[in-house]
């Protein structure tokens, strides 16, 4: 399929090309000048635009500290399994004015190597719920502790369902 010459239809061709989706995620996610400009005029892959949003990740995003998305590409993208997610193991514990957390999530039905980013929240007295963070499952078993607000009475892993797991 030829492109328009010009103007308007030519914008509107580009952003629903096959690359175009990707083009628009580098330019709106990146906060680096001249980011863009090393990929203009070609095709992005995969690969390439996970470096990119990789450069940009924030610490407490990164796996094992790496500023690198390698275990979403080998996991998640090239990967099959839809894991199964269960909490294990929750405590409670007063700390100042609010509570440590401690607890195991069990990652099931996926490979060893599966690392997957979980947002764990706490449930309030109001049955709000609150982020306290998120915690990469490594393997079967991983354990972890955050800090929750004073009032918190139970632990939920994705009530948004934001991660894609085996059905509940």
């Amino acid at each position: 399929m030829k492109p328009p010459s010009s103007g308007a239809n030519r914008r509107r061709w580009r952003s629903q090309s096959p690359n175009g989706w990707r083009r628009r995620a580098v330019r709106k996610r990146s906060s680096r000048p001249g980011t863009w400009d090393r990929y203009e005029g070609r095709s992005l892959s995969t690969s390439e635009l996970l470096d990119v949003f990789a450069e940009e990740l924030p610490p407490t995003l990164r796996y094992e500290g790496k500023s690198s998305l390698d275990w979403f590409l080998n996991g998640w993208i090239n990967g099959t399994s839809l894991p199964k997610l269960e909490l294990r193991a929750v405590k409670f514990t007063p700390k100042g004015t609010g509570l440590l957390v401690t607890a195991t999530i069990l990652q099931k039905e996926a490979p060893q190597d599966l690392v997957t980013s979980v947002p764990v929240y706490a449930v309030t007295g109001g049955k709000q719920l609150v982020l306290l963070g998120r915690v990469f499952a490594d393997g079967e078993e991983s354990s972890f502790h955050l800090s929750a607000p004073a009032g918190t009475h139970k632990i939920v892993l994705d009530p948004n369902e934001t991660v894609l797991t085996a059905p509940r």
